[in-house]
């Protein structure tokens, strides 16, 4: 019996400009049996968006913002999953360029 993790990161919004404010959606999944513990969430953004502070949620409900990009997660069940959003702003953008 052992975990198996899977991750899914989206978002609804295609094309922003500079100052736009969105949210991305990371979705860990536990496809296993086992408990996962220790789950440390990384997520490195392009330098030309900031993580927006205390607008982070964790399955609906208010959560750390992260610290240097990093979330500590809770545990997670076999067969269970996590959803975490969180909230950017765009700093600059350009025509044509995919971020």
């Amino acid at each position: 019996v052992a975990p198996a993790l899977t991750l899914e990161k989206s978002t609804a919004v295609i094309d922003v400009t500079a100052d736009t404010v969105f949210s991305y959606t990371v979705t860990v999944r536990n496809v296993g049996n086992g408990l996962a513990d220790a789950l440390r969430l990384v997520d490195t953004l392009p330098a030309n968006l900031a993580f927006v502070s205390g607008a982070t949620l964790l399955n609906g409900a208010p959560f750390a913002d992260p610290v240097d990009g990093a979330w500590n997660l809770p545990p997670l069940a076999g067969q269970g999953s996590h959803e975490l959003v969180f909230f950017v702003r765009v700093l600059s953008a350009e025509a044509g360029v995919t971020y």
